[in-house]
């Protein structure tokens, strides 16, 4: 049988636990859901951490309630597995710092085929991107300095849910270009049933058929997702 999780000694470990709501970070409402764990003889909480409490005001970082996540749960007696509410929750921008949330021009936001913005940051914006990560590299260097001796954090969920509200790609001109470049070659071979497309034409729409624009916002939100990943696992 293979291990996925292993505590600090190496010794393998079963997860049983509860997820607690969006907003339990940071208010009593986190020892309710510690509580219902108990109940159900669960060892693992699920508790998000919030970019805009991370980084309240652009290049400023607070870890204060992050700190105090991994002793509440510690004290407890639980695990620990974070959830990063960075650039999504649930598709939406709802936890992202208002310096980004002022600066549309800056950290962009993604547009369906009438041109009109939706409630979603776009995959392709770059400086979304490299804000997101600085903050979630933040994020890992406060868990490796709180908790390295520990094992309280079992793992960390990089970003939740991703989507694009109210259309199936961004139709901006920077994705645009995206669109128009060939289908990356990590995706060669791959194929979609009953999608009317061919592997011989490498654009979206030849290779995917009808589920072009989906397979397009898919791998852009994957490797959106990658980049900061990798910079927080490199922590």
């Amino acid at each position: 049988m293979r291990t996925f999780f292993q505590d600090k000694q190496g010794n393998p470990l079963l997860l049983t636990g509860w997820q607690c709501h969006n907003s339990s970070t940071g208010s009593a409402m986190i020892q309710k859901a510690i509580q219902v764990v108990r109940e159900f003889h669960g060892n693992l909480l699920e508790a998000p951490v919030y970019w805009y409490w991370l980084e309240p005001e652009q290049g400023v970082y607070d870890t204060s309630h992050v700190r105090e996540l991994i002793h509440t749960a510690r004290d407890a007696g639980l695990y620990l597995v974070i959830l990063w509410f960075g650039t999504n929750k649930n598709g939406h921008p709802t936890y992202v710092p208002e310096y980004v949330k002022l600066d549309p021009d800056t950290y962009r936001l993604a547009v369906e085929p009438d041109g009109l913005p939706v409630p979603s940051l776009s995959p392709h914006c770059r400086a979304t991107l490299q804000a997101d990560q600085k903050a979630f590299v933040e994020l890992m260097k406060c868990i490796k300095e709180e908790d390295e001796e520990y094992g309280t954090v079992v793992a960390v969920q990089v970003e939740n849910e991703c989507g694009l509200a109210g259309t199936d790609r961004d139709y901006s001109s920077m994705a645009q270009a995206d669109f128009e470049k060939p289908v990356p070659v990590e995706l060669e071979g791959l194929e979609l049933p009953d999608s009317g497309a061919s592997l011989k034409d490498n654009t979206w729409k030849g290779r995917f058929g009808r589920y072009a624009n989906e397979a397009f916002t898919a791998w852009y939100q994957a490797k959106y997702v990658e980049e900061i990943a990798a910079a927080g696992k490199q922590i």
